[in-house]
């Protein structure tokens, strides 16, 4: 089974808009943040909250989808460097809330595509039958 976080079912709290390119999946404090595919980070940003995402996010590219990756409000759990290479269902980090505009803790994860367009990422989880609930 592929899986994004440790909160299951996936539980989506906000939908991809104009204003928000990504959706925001349920996740509580320090739980766990898994890759859906075999990945390679690109980035690994722990900044000093200068960047519109915040302390820590994470971009990957999928090796299966060739799509970019953003894994946002995420603290890497371990150790990654860009170019590693990191296989599906790994854990990729700890979902961190002293980020950005978080306001609760949850995993803001955002779709590019090769020209780097954001895509809805909905698609990306029916592409990989990636099952998941919308808050009402």
């Amino acid at each position: 089974m592929r899986r994004l976080t440790q909160y299951l079912p996936h539980t989506i709290t906000q939908m991809y808009k104009p204003e928000h390119k990504a959706i925001d999946l349920r996740n509580y404090e320090n739980y766990l943040v898994f890759t859906p595919e075999n990945i390679i980070i690109i980035y690994n940003s722990i900044q000093d909250g200068l960047d519109k995402y915040g302390n820590h996010y994470i971009v990957a590219k999928g090796q299966e989808s060739n799509y970019y990756l953003y894994f946002v409000h995420t603290l890497p759990a371990v150790t990654i460097h860009n170019n590693v290479k990191i296989t599906m269902n790994e854990i990729i980090g700890r979902t961190d809330t002293s980020t950005g505009n978080a306001r609760g803790a949850h995993l803001h994860f955002a779709v590019r595509n090769l020209e780097w367009q954001p895509i809805n990422p909905l698609e990306y989880l029916h592409l990989f039958n990636i099952e998941y609930t919308v808050k009402q």
